[in-house]
């Protein structure tokens, strides 16, 4: 048998009793505080919930109600999610032990209270809610659905778990998984071209940039910077993407948006919050202090993603790798940055919904003369684009990509690595960008697939 998994949420705010119109067991009612554990790992605080697995002719539906004083700070709810492997859980449903889940809080200076515990529709706990003047609700969702496929020889096939959605999930999009990665990938559904300038892009035009957050213990996940879907798997960004004050980011720590396009809304249709199983950085990047050589990383997902019309790969870069053939060549960059226009606090501003501008690739030479900073922080393994219009790819549009569109097919060319500040500290996109070539590192991308 197959297992499907969707999980989602639903919040209210002000609240002060639970009105369920669920049906209550007959059996005695356990405390809610038995069965939800709060356990700790490294900073995060996170539940812990077991319920016992579905038999042959059942899903699992498990919905969970918690309640916290006061109002949340961000859109940011939380989320549940499998606590162990699909593979763990798959054999502990063959083998009728408990499915265990992991609920993530929305804040850590306070976590929530669990006031209902519901599986199957029937309630198996009930408690008040948090009392204070403003009680924050939320309602989540997780449901394991069992496939039953043909058997022969009269023999039962194993159990096997199949994730279409982590987090939250709306309509089920229309698979396109027919189709190969290298079938399908640089195309998208919206494919007519974009004007010049800091264009807003519509959704499914550019199916393979996605956002990566990073977790934090108070505020929840937050932006972090842009990245591109290259495979089922693999996410290609920067590598100083997971480098903070803090120091290292971990896979445990990162949350990839795929499909999505707006950044802030958590309920986006057709959208999904990957987890991530390793983190890879380039093992050259920082070797020479200051340089941006080798500025690129992988993200590896936990589970294969099902390609839809918002979820598709972009194409590794193929042929020749030298500069001098893309030279004057103009190419796309799309990302959730600043506005890249020079002002006050440019630097500091995110856009919900993703920009796009057309950038001419310049020579190294072109590059090196127009500022002595270049020599420091470029390499054989960078290129340099730009108009220097005044407009431009700005801080936190690192990570994204820079699309070349060949044989009708848009394939991946750079990652958007460094911009110039000017002396307000805000980014000078007077200055060609310093972008990773990603031509020249398609073999290592390659060894991760």
């Amino acid at each position: 048998m197959k297992l499907h998994l969707v999980c989602f949420v639903y919040v209210i705010l002000g609240v002060h009793g639970t009105n369920s119109s669920e049906k209550t067991s007959d059996a005695v009612l356990s405390s809610c505080s038995n069965m939800l554990q709060y356990q700790r790992d490294g900073n995060e605080w996170f539940g812990l919930v077991q319920v016992q697995s579905p038999n042959a002719t059942k899903t699992l539906k498990l919905e969970l109600l918690l309640s916290l004083p006061g109002r949340l700070p961000s859109q940011y709810v939380g989320s549940v999610e499998l606590y162990r492997t699909k593979e763990e859980t798959t054999r502990n449903v063959n083998s009728n032990q408990l499915v265990q889940y992991k609920v993530r809080f929305p804040l850590q200076d306070v976590l929530p209270k669990l006031d209902q515990i519901s599986v199957n529709g029937q309630v198996r706990c009930t408690e008040p809610p948090e009392s204070a003047p403003l009680v924050t609700q939320i309602r989540l969702y997780c449901t394991l659905f069992l496939e039953s496929p043909q058997h022969q020889l009269g023999h039962a096939e194993p159990q096997q778990l199949n994730i279409t959605g982590l987090h939250y999930v709306d309509a089920p999009q229309r698979p396109v998984n027919s189709l190969t990665a290298e079938e399908i990938c640089g195309t998208s559904k919206y494919d007519s071209e974009l004007s010049l300038g800091n264009e807003t892009s519509i959704s499914q035009k550019w199916p393979w940039l996605v956002p990566i957050y990073v977790y934090k213990a108070v505020t929840g996940p937050s932006f972090q910077c842009g990245g591109t879907l290259v495979s089922a798997r693999i996410v290609v960004t920067t590598a100083s993407c997971f480098l903070t004050t803090n120091g290292t980011v971990t896979a445990n720590d990162v949350l990839i948006g795929l499909g999505r396009h707006n950044i802030i809304n958590w309920m986006e249709s057709g959208a999904q919050l990957a987890t991530v199983k390793d983190l890879v950085i380039h093992s050259d990047f920082m070797l020479i202090e200051g340089s941006k050589d080798a500025d690129i990383a992988i993200a590896v997902l936990q589970d294969r993603v099902e390609f839809t019309d918002n979820i598709r790969p972009i194409c590794l870069w193929e042929g020749d790798q030298s500069l001098e053939g893309v030279v004057g060549q103009v190419g796309t960059v799309a990302g959730w940055g600043g506005k890249g226009v020079n002002g006050v606090n440019s630097v500091m501003l995110l856009t919900p919904e993703p920009k796009s501008i057309k950038m001419p690739i310049v020579s190294d030479v072109d590059c090196l003369r127009s500022s002595e900073s270049y020599r420091y922080i470029t390499s054989q393994r960078t290129f340099c684009a730009g108009s220097r219009d005044g407009l431009g790819p700005c801080k936190r549009d690192e990570g994204s990509g820079m699309m070349l569109k060949v044989n009708n097919k848009w394939m991946l060319r750079g990652i958007v690595s460094f911009v110039l500040s000017d002396p307000n500290y805000t980014c000078n996109v007077n200055e060609f960008v310093v972008f990773t070539d990603a031509a020249k590192f398609v073999s290592w991308i390659i060894s991760f697939l």
